[in-house]
C-alpha cells in the first residue's frame, strides 16, 4: 500500500505540467482563463486577418480549434485539460501565422 502512494507522488513530482505551473491554476482559475481567451482569440483573429480566408481548411481548423477552447471554458473543465489543449493550439496558430506571412498573403495578390 504505502509503495502505491510513493509511487503515485513520485510520477506527480515528475510530471512536467505540474512543474511548470506548480498546480495553482485553479487558484488562479479567472487569471488563467482571461490570459487564454485573449491569447487564443486574438491569434485566431490574426490567422484569418494573414490569409486564412483564402485556404477553406486552414480556416475550418482555426475556427474548430479556437471553438475547442472556448467550449471548454464554457463547460467550466478543470484548467489542467484547459491549459493542455491550449498550450499547443497556440503553437498551432502561431505555424499558421508564420506560414501564411511567409506565403506572401495569397489574398493581396489577386
Amino acid at each position: 500500500m504505502e509503495t502505491t502512494i510513493n509511487n503515485t507522488q513520485a510520477n506527480q513530482n515528475n510530471d512536467l505540467f505540474l512543474r511548470i505551473f506548480k498546480s495553482d491554476l485553479e487558484a488562479n482559475r479567472f487569471d488563467s482563463i482571461c490570459v487564454i481567451l485573449l491569447v487564443v482569440g486574438c491569434l485566431g483573429g490574426i490567422v484569418v486577418g494573414t490569409g486564412a480566408l483564402s485556404n477553406i481548411y486552414q480556416l475550418a481548423i482555426t475556427a474548430y480549434s479556437t471553438i475547442a477552447v472556448l467550449s471548454l471554458i464554457l463547460a467550466v473543465q478543470k484548467m489542467k485539460l484547459i491549459v493542455k489543449t491550449a498550450i499547443p493550439i497556440v503553437f498551432m496558430l502561431i505555424g499558421f501565422i508564420i506560414y501564411n506571412v511567409l506565403s506572401g498573403l495569397p489574398y493581396l495578390t489577386n
